[in-house]
């Protein structure tokens, strides 16, 4: 199948350098079969929704904070710290 697409000149350079291709073509299909290769493996082991960069093993970061949460609806603040 015959596309026109557009690419970062720079990023194909490096992924061609890297890859060892000699053509654009078979940088940009080797990185399509990776990325679909990846995607099976994901879905194989049941990480298919995993995409969160954090630390916090996959848990999506939370937005605002509890002492502003608290704030709007007139609460105390929350003690995180062990009061003894």
């Amino acid at each position: 199948m015959r596309v026109h697409l557009v690419f970062d000149g720079t990023l194909l350079a490096k992924a061609m350098r890297l890859g060892g291709h000699r053509t654009k073509r078979l940088a940009v299909e080797t990185a399509l079969r990776e990325h679909v290769q990846r995607v099976r493996d994901r879905r194989a082991t049941g990480w298919a929704h995993r995409t969160s960069k954090s630390p916090h093993d996959g848990v999506p970061p939370v937005r605002g904070s509890s002492r502003s949460a608290s704030r709007r609806l007139g609460l105390p603040p929350i003690c995180w710290a062990d009061p003894s």
